[in-house]
């Protein structure tokens, strides 16, 4: 009797008194939704009925307008809390469940109930005939706006999960089954359990990180979100990754021998290190050691070192600059009369724009030794090509031997005599067939220092006689690039697959997003921070992601000569690089640094 009749009688009433309440939330959300991008109000998708009939199900519009259609490895929806192809209010909606509510008009129409299995997908539909007798019984009812599945799990289980659960609820629908579902879908909601698709895939692993500093954290935190228990190595007690972390090991980052007995005793599933460049050689002994994913030593120096890089350039036919390798005085003298001016100076062993100097003549040549020399742990430079044109980095994941480009990052520098970069922004401006060239070049010279799994960051200048090499590192790109631009611009979380990658796990690089991200750090004048104003009105203007500062008042802030001289940065994103990027300034614009 209640199934049959007294469910649908419900159904009306209740749906008809739903819509005259919701008028309200109508008028507030619908403007909202529609100022965001100047899109429809609902988003409308076929879904299968009662006895596998197709219908039209309404809800609020919680994504951008033209969002990619992206589904987890089961067939399931992607919805992920980070997901860049959900707007501002549509993060709203989905946690209060404001987005379902048009769907009342589906079950006053008589295509849904308000308590039911989830309405299904038509995703490889071909008639009710052909459906199993599982798949059959879900659609014995009409679907419902909330049901057992939302209510207790929500989105925290998987398709194959979802369906046992839904033919669970048809089997024991009743009254009583629908009042407890009820007071369960109110209680799930205000809690607001279970909204995003959040695995615990680290769950009984472990992962070592090397380092703790601050370049460490994205690593330490989304290794933490995914449920590793997590051991950090550094050799300052004080590192701010170290409270972030599980266990932690006072040993230095470059320390072999020692970053090897640590793992040892760890017994990690994975051994990784983000955004720097001198661990890489204890991560490649550590993870041969134990048998773990990882690149080889030979790797290692070859990306870590830049004498030995441009080395296995050469060798691969891989565009590079004219060079001199230099150890010593002697050797600079010997090469006085073969150097073109302007060229370029830097330590073979440094990175962060250390020791890059620009020499205009013969005469700065000595001066400029000295100074890339202090940089370098070895004592050796390099003496290059200076290439002008336009300098961008290639963010790349390699498995398996296959390079996959993530994007492609336009790069601002303070220009000469020492490059420090000013700003990123994705994906690059340049023509399609420049980036061809480019992907083209970046692909080349990742094999031929040897990367065959794990992240790359390919720095190249597009000169007028085309792309050449600047330098690679084995690891993600510093700077926000890959820890924030990235997922920014492609909806792809790189640090994430990077620790997959690290543990021998299944990677998803299929980009989810197609927007514009960038980071512009400020340019501040020599002397002592009085004064940090308006962050917080800078915050409120749209598209801005974070704004950090490196920096505090009473701190010497002197001439940009590296990234650590710094003070501070603001990421924005927009439907464009060119629109986050004058989002950034906007915001930098809007902040005073007072320095004395």
């Amino acid at each position: 009797m209640y199934r049959g009749f007294f469910k649908r009688l419900f159904d009306i009433v209740f749906s008809l008194i739903g819509i005259l309440l919701s008028l309200i939330i109508f008028l507030i959300v619908a403007p909202i939704i529609k100022l965001t991008d100047n899109g429809p109000i609902f988003y409308t998708a076929p879904r299968l009925g009662k006895k596998g009939k197709i219908f039209k199900m309404y809800k609020f519009r919680s994504m951008y307008v033209n969002a990619p259609d992206i589904r987890n490895a089961d067939g399931s929806t992607y919805n992920g809390k980070s997901d860049p192809r959900v707007t501002k209010i549509g993060k709203f909606m989905r946690s209060t469940s404001i987005d379902e509510l048009p769907q009342l008009l589906n079950v006053l129409k008589g295509d849904m109930s308000l308590i039911g299995p989830r309405a299904h997908l038509t995703t490889n539909y071909k008639g009710y005939d052909l459906l199993s007798q599982e798949q059959k019984k879900r659609l014995e009812v009409r679907p419902g706006i909330t049901g057992y599945n939302q209510a207790y799990f929500r989105n925290s289980v998987t398709a194959e999960e979802k369906i046992k659960n839904d033919n669970y609820y048809v089997e024991h629908l009743s009254f009583w089954m629908d009042i407890k579902v009820l007071f369960k879908t109110v209680a799930t909601v205000l809690k607001r359990k279970n909204v995003f698709v959040e695995q615990k895939i680290g769950i009984g692993k472990r992962l070592l990180i090397i380092g703790a500093s601050i370049l460490q954290v994205p690593a330490i935190k989304k290794a933490k979100e995914l449920g590793f228990y997590v051991g950090v190595i550094d050799y300052n007690p004080n590192a701010v990754g170290i409270p972030l972390a599980d266990e932690f090991f006072n040993v230095s980052t470059i320390d072999i021998d020692g970053v090897v007995s640590v793992a040892e005793k760890f017994k990690p599933s994975g051994i990784m290190t983000l955004a720097t460049d001198m661990p890489m050689r204890s991560v490649a002994t550590a993870c041969k050691k134990l048998g773990l994913p990882g690149i080889s030593m030979e790797t290692a120096i070859k990306s870590t070192d830049k004498g030995e890089m441009i080395k296995a350039f050469v060798e691969n036919g891989v565009e590079h600059p004219w060079f001199f390798i230099i150890d010593n005085e002697e050797e600079l003298k010997a090469v006085f009369n073969k150097i073109n001016y302007p060229c370029i100076m830097k330590p073979t062993d440094s990175s962060g724009s250390r020791g890059v100097q620009l020499i205009n003549n013969q005469t700065e040549l000595l001066d400029a030794y000295n100074y890339s020399k202090e940089y370098s742990k070895k004592g050796r430079v390099i003496v290059e090509e200076y290439m002008v044109g336009s300098e961008v980095s290639v963010e790349i994941i390699v498995t398996d031997e296959t390079v996959h480009i993530l994007q492609v990052t336009d790069k601002l520098t303070t220009g000469a005599p020492h490059f420090v970069e000013m700003g990123h922004s994705q994906p690059s401006k340049l023509s399609i067939e420049d980036l061809n060239k480019i992907k083209d070049l970046a692909t080349r010279a990742v094999k031929a220092v040897g990367i065959t799994n794990g992240p790359a960051h390919v720095e190249i200048m597009l000169t007028k006689e085309g792309p050449k090499m600047v330098e690679l590192g084995a690891r993600m790109g510093g700077d926000c690039i890959t820890t924030h631009l990235v997922p920014l611009s492609t909806g792809i979380d790189m640090v994430k697959e990077v620790i997959m990658l690290a543990c021998g796990l299944k990677t998803d690089l299929t980009p989810k997003a197609q927007m514009g991200s960038a980071i512009r750090f400020f340019n501040t004048k020599s002397g002592v921070i009085q004064d940090i104003n308006g962050a917080e009105e800078a915050e409120k203007i749209q598209g801005v992601k974070e704004i950090s500062f490196t920096k505090s008042v009473g701190d010497k802030v002197g001439e940009i000569k590296g990234s650590t001289d710094r003070v501070g940065f603001v990421i924005a994103q927009a439907h464009t690089a060119e629109e986050a990027i004058n989002i950034c300034e906007k915001a930098t614009n809007a902040i005073n640094i007072v320095v004395n």
